[in-house]
């Protein structure tokens, strides 16, 4: 009789009830319990992340819709919240992810989800440091969502749709360097190192209509 990899309930703290459902599955006693790490387990182990990973990845792709449409302090704590939530997911599954040797498994996708479960990413920060990490996220994502750039002549306006829309579709060569130069960060001057002493005129540079000039073999031809 199999293991019941089954847990009701959409909240994440009922879907944490696969830390008593994997008593087995424990990072310590990794030796001496090695036999439990073959395939076929790492097969039901997977399905079991599949289906508490669509609840938690479900949940915090709704707190950031929520949050990037409705820059709200609730929305914000609430994003943060899942995030975390979503981390220490990855945590509980990727380190246990570790304890199978798959390179002695047969089915190659068993053993390219493994590997993939395998890097945890940001979920490995400290506790402290991914908090700040988020926060920081955060700050981008509303910075970029209610940031304006107002031209020389004309109104201001924000980086999504409008700017795009200029930048995608406007015709008049001096209308995107306006945008452009509007928005382009004096830091990344400091940046520069080597013959380029300004980044704007090396955009410039670059942006100019270029005209094809003729080989010398067709030139001699043309004359």
């Amino acid at each position: 009789m199999g293991t019941r990899w089954t847990c009701h309930g959409p909240s994440l703290l009922v879907l944490f009830c696969y830390g008593q459902l994997l008593p087995w599955l424990r990072t310590e006693g990794y030796q001496s319990s090695g036999k439990l790490y073959h395939e076929t387990v790492a097969k039901e182990f997977l399905q079991f992340y599949e289906h508490t990973a669509q609840v938690v990845w479900n949940q915090f792709m709704e707190a950031t819709w929520n949050y990037v449409t409705n820059i709200t302090k609730k929305n914000r704590n609430e994003m943060l919240h899942k995030d975390t939530e979503k981390s220490q997911h990855m945590l509980y599954f990727g380190t246990r992810a570790r304890l199978f040797k798959n390179a002695s498994f047969q089915d190659p996708s068993i053993k390219r989800m493994l590997s993939k479960l395998q890097n945890i990413d940001k979920a490995a920060l400290p506790k402290d440091e991914l908090r700040e990490y988020n926060k920081i996220l955060a700050y981008m994502e509303k910075t970029y969502s209610t940031a304006q750039v107002c031209l020389n002549e004309g109104p201001c306006m924000p980086l999504e749709p409008d700017l795009e829309e200029v930048m995608a579709t406007s015709r008049d060569n001096s209308a995107p360097k306006e945008a452009t130069f509007a928005a382009f960060p004096s830091p990344s001057h400091s940046g520069q190192r080597g013959p380029i002493r300004h980044c704007g005129s090396e955009w410039q540079r670059h942006s100019q209509p270029r005209t094809p000039s003729l080989s010398p073999g067709l030139q001699q031809k043309s004359h």
